[in-house]
């Protein structure tokens, strides 16, 4: 008989490694949640998967199999009647919550974000991003030519420095920064973040055209926006002169 107290044997090598290979599974069902919103349709309260399936025009039983799997995570969580409930980890899923990593999620399991990834050891090789390799053409073009796919590459940087700005303001004073040149600022989360806490600096945000129209749309209902001038260009190109402090 075993000791009750005892640590349990770890698992072999091969247990620990086939968990991490099958990770990526983990993420693309992380992702897929993201994707249908399973997070916004139990806000209101616990649901059974054929209620949600209903509600985000899905298959219930294909809806069954996936809360499942993420409540084993601890992502959601299934009581005795069949109804799945919110957890502190889906409730980061949440389009409407501050902090919410849905646009990264989404993002990082996109198709042209994963087939990019599965070319992985070809870039190993060679040194050339897998990207242009896999799609013909950069990130940045592709985005271009792709709005759903840009907007959802935007939101996972908007969950990015969304995440990022109570340690940035905690760490640097901006209160002397002048112009304040935010290169590839994106919609302009963080530059608005540094005007809000200080009054006395201006900004100037620059990103690629299609993705500052999101910055003007979003800084024009915001009273930092007015401190705020917008440039269209890339940073491969050339960077906006005149500023006293740049962020990258």
């Amino acid at each position: 008989m075993s000791n009750p107290g005892s640590t349990p044997p770890a698992p072999p090598p091969a247990t620990v490694l086939m968990q991490l290979v099958v990770g990526r599974w983990v993420s693309q069902a992380i992702s897929a949640a993201a994707e249908l919103g399973l997070a916004d349709a139990v806000h209101d309260g616990p649901l059974t998967a054929d209620a949600i399936g209903r509600k985000i025009a899905a298959h219930g039983p294909s809806v069954h199999r996936l809360m499942r799997a993420l409540a084993s995570l601890g992502i959601f969580a299934e009581d005795g009647e069949g109804r799945f409930h919110q957890t502190p980890l889906s409730e980061t899923l949440r389009s409407d919550v501050p902090g919410s990593v849905r646009g990264w999620a989404r993002y990082a399991g996109s198709r042209p974000a994963v087939l990019a990834w599965t070319d992985l050891a070809t870039s190993i090789r060679t040194g050339e991003p897998a990207f242009r390799r896999v799609h013909g053409k950069s990130l940045f073009e592709y985005l271009a030519t792709a709005p759903a796919d840009a907007a959802a590459f935007d939101q996972a940087m908007h969950a990015i420095s969304s995440g990022e700005i109570p340690a940035i303001l905690a760490a640097y004073d901006f209160s002397d920064a002048g112009l304040i040149v935010d290169v590839g600022g994106g919609d302009g989360t963080l530059l608005g973040a540094i005007l809000t806490k200080h009054s006395a600096v201006r900004g100037l945000l620059y990103d690629l055209d299609h993705v500052v129209g999101r910055g003007r749309e979003r800084l024009a209902t915001r009273p930092e926006g007015a401190r705020i001038d917008i440039k269209a260009g890339s940073f491969f190109d050339t960077v906006p002169s005149g500023g006293d402090t740049y962020l990258m």
